[in-house]
């Protein structure tokens, strides 16, 4: 039998050349420039960008009462609130039937001197703005503002002075040294508080400083620093103020008139002592 010979079909498999080991470069960029091959030069670093400056959150528009408007409402609750303390002291019972009086507050226990004491440094500030906008719209000077302002401040504090000094030497007449020390004992708070600086006893505190921050946002380290201490610097003035004028408001309009408050009250002819 003859030999037949056989061919054996291969498959015959190409080999594909190997490719060299590669590594990642930037995790951030396209998938066809993410790899380099090893032995590869090595990428250069994209330029590093400047960063974002900071975006300043704008501020809504508050709306902002006027100063005088301001100024005659505070000064209203503060003489409402004397006004009450004063009623709730010194009220009579005109309403009962045969009464000693038909007034309804016995008005002869009340010193005047006190009264006026306590209106003229409850409404020092609406007095001040007052003559202010009205002296600015008479007289015309030729002198800046802010030195018009400073004199005129000046004057009225020393004309408020001495109606108070008036007011406390009347007083003095009537009264025990102790009380007339407890008339001055918010000033004492105020020299602690302000020293000899006048702006705050008739002016609001606005800014500590002739130039407010601009909330430019900035990155300069030294600039942020400058805004950060004149904000914290207003804001202590600011709390100041408002500390010295609830304390002021409080203590003249609420314990002032109880300090004073007489002892003998006369009813139907004869003297009550209260206790």
């Amino acid at each position: 039998m003859p030999l037949v010979a056989r061919r054996v079909s291969r498959n015959v498999v190409r080999a594909t050349p190997i490719s060299p080991p590669v590594i990642s470069s930037f995790a951030n960029e396209p998938c066809g420039q993410r790899y380099a091959p090893l032995g590869a030069s090595v990428p250069t670093l994209p330029a590093l960008e400047p960063p974002a400056s900071p975006k300043h959150f704008p501020f809504p528009n508050t709306p902002v009462d006027n100063e005088v408007f301001f100024e005659s409402l505070m000064c209203f609750f503060a003489m409402a609130s004397t006004g009450l303390q004063f009623l709730h002291l010194y009220r009579s019972v005109w309403w009962l039937p045969h009464s000693y009086t038909n007034q309804t507050m016995n008005f002869y226990l009340i010193d005047p001197y006190l009264v006026a004491f306590i209106v003229i440094t409850l409404c020092r500030r609406l007095i001040y703005i007052i003559m202010r906008v009205v002296v600015k719209k008479v007289m015309i000077t030729t002198l800046p503002e802010q030195e018009f302002l400073h004199t005129f401040r000046f004057f009225l504090f020393t004309k408020v002075f001495m109606m108070l000094g008036f007011c406390l030497v009347l007083v003095m007449q009537n009264h025990k040294l102790e009380k007339i020390l407890y008339l001055c004992y918010p000033f004492l708070i105020y020299f602690v508080f302000f020293g000899r600086n006048v702006h705050p006893f008739f002016e609001i505190v606005k800014w500590s400083s002739a130039n407010p921050p601009l909330h430019a946002c900035s990155s300069s380290a030294l600039e942020i620093r400058k805004e950060v201490e004149n904000l914290v610097a207003n804001f202590n003035a600011r709390m100041k103020d408002i500390l010295f004028t609830a304390i002021c408001n409080a203590y003249y309009a609420g314990f002032i008139p109880c300090c004073f408050a007489q002892n003998i009250r006369q009813m139907n002819g004869t003297h009550n002592k209260n206790c």
